[in-house]
Order: structure tokens, then sequence, then C-alpha cells
């Protein structure tokens, strides 16, 4: 099951996901990524439907996603002179920091990158939970 943001992604994506096939089914939510996140926490906390649909997610709370994505910022690296990859600030677009997270862990493996910049827009969960503790 993929869920996706309706009207927040181009209309190529829109196709793409909805003409998989399968056993893939899409199901766009009229709301925002929290929503789509709390239908995919809510099925995970029912046991029996986890059970029998053997559920797994590729979202941003599981591991593994963050583990592929390491893989991305080490290619980026490789395409860079030694003296840019010694300077190498990177600036990251966040919601929930999923993908900072992951340059984060990249770097803990030895990613050579000076620094990151979090970016935040209007989903701005992180941000909003540091300055006042409410997630």
């Amino acid at each position: 099951m993929i869920l996706y943001l309706q009207g927040k992604i181009s209309p190529l994506q829109e196709k793409l996901f909805c003409t998989l096939g399968g056993n893939i089914h899409t199901m766009a939510i009229d709301g925002d990524f929290d929503a789509c996140q709390a239908l995919v926490k809510q099925a995970f906390d029912n046991r029996a439907l986890k059970k029998a649909l053997h559920l797994n997610s590729a979202n941003s709370i599981n591991i593994s996603r963050l583990l592929a994505q390491i893989c991305y910022y080490f290619e980026v690296i490789a395409e860079l002179s030694q003296d840019a990859r010694n300077q190498l600030v990177i600036s990251v677009p966040s919601g929930n920091f999923g993908n900072l997270t992951t340059g984060l862990l990249a770097k803990l493996l030895g990613l050579p990158v000076k620094r990151f910049i979090a970016a935040t827009n209007a989903n701005d969960t992180v941000p909003r939970f540091l300055s006042n503790g409410q997630w």
C-alpha cells in the first residue's frame, strides 16, 4: 500500500504510483504527511492486521529505508573532488528529518562532510518538538 498526499505530488509521480499493478495499491490522502504517518502507525498498532498482512514499512519509521538511503550520500561524495569533499556542507530539506538522519548515519560511517544544515517548511514536526516538547 502506497499512501501519498492528494494534490501534493506531480502528475507523473501520481501516474507512476497508481499504475504499478500487481499487489501494489495506492491511496491518496486528503491531509498532510502527519495524517499518512498516523494511518501507518494505526495499522502497525493493530496486531491482528499486522500479522495477517505481514506488514512492513518503507517509510522513515523503518531503519531499513534509512540504511538504504545512506548510499545516496556516498554516491554524491564520490562525484566530487577531494578538495570539495573536505569542505562539503549539505543542506537537507526536511519535514520529520528522516533524510537528515540518514545523512548523519552516513557521517558516522565515514562520510567526509563538514556539516549539515536542516531546512524545514510548514511540516515542522521536529522544530516544534524542540521548541515546545510536544510531538
